[in-house]
């Protein structure tokens, strides 16, 4: 699990680089385990503050906002914001322990508590940050951040950035998506012996992309694709079916996690799998790169949305979204701007399917069709999702933060 957590992106291996592992400082806000003796790491929470510090500031700025108060709705966003600068005032007495800080890198872009971003403004430290998932670009409220350097995935997503104003960022370098590095490095390498088999028997390798489900009761809901039971099933049979119409192929499925094998309400269906000739369920998730290593080394890839896919997008991977369920036609495609372009020399194609028959049609012309329009229409799209393929993205960030740190 620490592969999640391990930022690796920003750790140099010079000894003498301010960015080595060994010489940065890691400030944790969530009550993290230290993961080994080679960190330098302090819990934020366990450090100690005046509390009579923090009060009394708290009491001047109520004092000072609550005769703002007009309303119910007025009061719930004071509320809100009073929340908010009880958080930065905290984290600004606890930042006060660390003097020399010049540069905060965060781990995850939008996750970090608005209070300690707010606290490092204010300190005018540098907020260097890197876009962690394609799609979170492209989001409103829910998805915002503010930094100082930004390093995104695209000159695309650079031009989404700058026209939201969900975002508050000064220098946006677009780098390409880092984990696509993944793909890069188990390309026609480390690759799982499964593929190797089937390869040399002449097949297309097709890797089923689902979800992962959580062992609620079952229910029904209409729009949460991620604990839908019917939806996974039908996920499931269609890729049955397709495997069954698809000649000369072997189909592999990777879900998100496989804990929800053992309800019920799947038996049959994954008996079928079993069952089905030239099908396999990828159930290691001992390491957690072992997404990548099949995708890496698929020949079509057909999956969920999910930031995999993008990624597997970013590399150049033939890929088609499975865009709909049994009670949605349209799941991803609804999103503005997601994938905006369409091929103008082949019928106006596009990588998404809203039904079965789309999945068995665009399946067959991505894996049989090798002209150069289809690789132009890749190579479109390519550019919505990485800036350029020279160099991996980790050493883009490095030769930058080096360079001006």
């Amino acid at each position: 699990n620490n592969n999640l957590y391990d930022k690796r992106l920003y750790y140099s291996d010079k000894q003498d680089s301010p960015f080595n592992k060994k010489n940065i400082v890691h400030l944790d806000y969530e009550n993290y385990k230290k993961p080994n003796d080679d960190y330098l790491w302090f819990n934020l929470k366990e450090i100690k503050i005046s509390k009579k510090t923090i009060l009394f500031k708290l009491i001047k700025i109520i004092s000072k906002t609550i005769i703002n108060i007009r309303g119910w709705k007025s009061f719930l966003a004071w509320f809100l914001l009073v929340q908010q600068y009880t958080s930065y005032i905290i984290y600004l007495e606890k930042l006060n322990k660390f003097k020399q800080l010049k540069i905060a890198i965060i781990d995850y872009d939008h996750l970090c508590p608005k209070g300690l971003i707010f606290a490092f403004k204010k300190k005018n430290i540098q907020i260097i940050s890197t876009q962690e998932r394609f799609v979170g670009g492209l989001f409103k409220s829910f998805y915002n951040v503010i930094a100082d350097t930004y390093f995104t995935c695209s000159d695309y997503m650079n031009k989404k950035i700058k026209n939201s104003k969900y975002f508050h960022v000064g220098n946006l370098i677009p780098v390409g998506q880092y984990r696509a590095d993944y793909l890069k490095k188990f390309h026609n390498k480390n690759v799982p012996h499964e593929i190797l088999i089937q390869r040399e028997k002449g097949k297309k390798i097709i890797v089923a992309l689902g979800l992962g489900l959580n062992q609620f009761p079952y229910f029904e809901p209409n729009f949460d694709m991620t604990i839908n039971w019917k939806s996974q099933k039908n996920f499931i049979e269609d890729m049955l079916d397709l495997s069954k119409e698809l000649e000369n192929s072997y189909l592999i499925f990777r879900f998100r996690n496989f804990s929800w094998s053992n309800i019920e309400f799947f038996k049959s269906t994954l008996k079928k799998i079993e069952e089905t000739p030239n099908v396999f369920i990828a159930q290691d998730y001992s390491e957690y790169f072992n997404s990548y290593r099949y995708c890496a080394n698929a020949d079509l890839i057909i999956s969920k949305r999910t930031s995999l896919a993008d990624e597997c997008l970013a590399f150049g991977k033939k890929l088609i979204f499975y865009d709909y369920t049994h009670n949605l036609n349209k799941i991803i495609s609804e999103l503005p701007d997601y994938i905006p372009v369409r091929s103008k020399q082949i019928d106006d194609l596009d990588i998404y399917c809203h039904n079965y028959n789309e999945i068995l049609e665009k399946s067959r012309f991505f894996l049989l069709d090798s002209s150069k329009e289809l690789e132009n229409y890749r190579k479109e799209i390519n550019k919505i999702y990485f800036s350029n393929n020279t160099g991996t993205v980790k050493k883009k960030i490095l030769d930058h933060l080096e360079l001006k740190f």
